[in-house]
């Protein structure tokens, strides 16, 4: 299947919508109860043409949780999608995490 948009906007892949639902799609791709895993390897799946469905329960990253709504937002991801700490860099989104936390 290829769509307009992608076709538009010269994508390599798919352009990937996420849908919530009190129900999973038959067949989708999703990480083990308990186990969980990154989102975006099934968002990459996705973009293949492949059905995802996440759940709190399956989603094991805490990003991924908080980006999809299972978790509530924590000051903790605006340093995680920022400047990060010695330990564990940021992805630097933003230049800091106030700027992070204006656009929340």
């Amino acid at each position: 299947m290829t769509s307009k948009l992608r076709d538009a906007i010269r994508l390599r892949t798919q352009p990937v919508a996420v849908l919530k639902s009190d129900t999973l799609p038959q067949g989708a791709l999703q990480f083990k109860e308990g186990g969980g895993g990154c989102l975006i390897a099934l968002l990459n799946a996705a973009a293949e043409g492949r059905t995802a469905a996440f759940t709190a329960t399956t989603t094991g990253c805490f990003g991924g949780r908080v980006g999809l709504g299972f978790q509530p937002m924590d000051p903790e991801i605006f340093r995680f999608l920022g400047t990060g700490t010695p330990e564990h860099p940021g992805l630097c989104y933003k230049r800091t995490q106030e700027l992070l936390a204006e656009h929340a």
